[in-house]
């Protein structure tokens, strides 16, 4: 089983410092909205995705101190991980395993994987595509590490291309080196998102039934350009119009995935409710799915704001059937979600931010 056995912060955020030793299980953070309790849990994200899930590398850095640190102490099987990430202002990010920098920071992701469930996932449903598909990318990068190379190599070479389409250039040779890239890797990304999908449809639908326990029936379907027309049927039909609009308008960046319920789009039709249902049944199949290559941490953000009493009993069950291993949960209230563990009888560790900043 891996865990996080202890954290410690350097100027990160609105953290001096802090140093804390965690609880292998369940570990709850409580108080007052704006003292740092989300701030820790982006700080945890760092170790092991190498980014925040919430801003950029330069705003994390405590104002006035000219870095901050993030390090921490991961168990797995008894063996040890010591991470380090340094970030200083105007420089490149630094990441360490067991004191050794990486050179290249896609080889940490996926060394210690993570899920958050948090109130930004209504942002699934309601933003553009793009946000949808950095949730495959997020999970298959966790799980795939060709995966993520191929995806690094189909976004560099995009950006290339669109670059020369911005210069005006017309003439379709200057193109063909950056295609034929696009081409092999675009379809290496079609075909693992689309036998990802194969498999993780069964586990939305199998979340999505647990929580509402209804005759409902919900839907996710991948959205490709790709099942009409190969990628280099597409960039050729395209070309003009990518000339005309200075961008590269077909390829698996245009991809995009359609919720529904009773088959009508949740982005229009569902309730709240509903809506809430879909995003929990996702990020619960998300965490199914990368647990089958190696259990990931969870961490629960503002856990009340994002789920009712009916979804949150739903979880402690999932708990009570050892289906996570640590979990981090943060609640503005010091005795709701103690009260909620008790009743299943599942210790936790407690933490109260304004006693952890003193």
């Amino acid at each position: 089983m891996l865990y996080l056995a202890h954290l410690s912060l350097l100027h990160f955020k609105n953290y001096d410092h802090l140093q804390i030793n965690l609880h292998s299980g369940v570990n709850v953070f409580t108080g007052p909205n704006g003292l740092g309790k989300t701030n820790l849990m982006d700080a945890i994200h760092y170790l092991c995705m190498c980014k925040s899930f919430l801003s950029t590398d330069s705003a994390n850095i405590k104002r006035g101190a000219p870095a901050a640190m993030i390090q921490g102490n991961f168990l797995q099987d008894e063996t040890a991980f010591e991470v380090l990430c340094t970030l200083r202002k105007d420089q490149k990010k630094v990441v360490k395993l067991n004191s050794e920098e990486y050179t290249k920071l896609a080889d940490h992701v996926g060394r210690f994987p993570i899920v958050i469930i948090a109130p930004q996932d209504q942002m699934l449903i309601y933003e553009g595509s793009d946000v949808r598909r950095r949730f495959i990318d997020s999970l298959l990068s966790q799980t795939d590490r060709v995966y993520l190379e191929k995806l690094m190599l189909y976004n560099r070479i995009l950006q290339q291309r669109n670059a020369l389409l911005k210069t005006g250039q017309t003439a379709y040779e200057l193109y063909e080196f950056y295609d034929k890239q696009l081409v092999d890797a675009g379809q290496h990304i079609y075909d693992k998102r689309k036998s990802f999908f194969l498999m993780f449809k069964p586990l939305f639908l199998q979340h999505f039934l647990s929580i509402t326990q209804t005759v409902e029936s919900a839907d996710i379907q991948y959205q490709t350009q790709l099942d009409s027309n190969d990628m280099k049927t597409l960039l050729a039909q395209n070309f003009e119009r990518d000339l005309r609009s200075a961008f590269t308008n077909a390829g698996i960046h245009k991809d995009d995935i359609l919720f529904t319920i009773n088959e009508f789009p949740v982005k229009r039709f569902a309730s709240q409710g509903q809506q809430k249902s879909i995003t929990i049944a996702l990020k619960l199949a998300q965490f199914t799915y990368i647990s089958s290559h190696n259990k990931p941490l969870l961490i629960l953000d503002d856990i009340y704001d994002k789920l009712d009493e009916h979804r949150l009993t739903h979880l402690m069950q999932l708990m009570q059937n050892n289906s996570f291993g640590q979990v981090f949960i943060t609640d503005t209230h010091p005795n709701r979600v103690a009260n909620i563990f008790n009743k299943y009888n599942t210790p936790i560790q407690s933490f109260a931010i304004d006693k952890l900043k003193s």
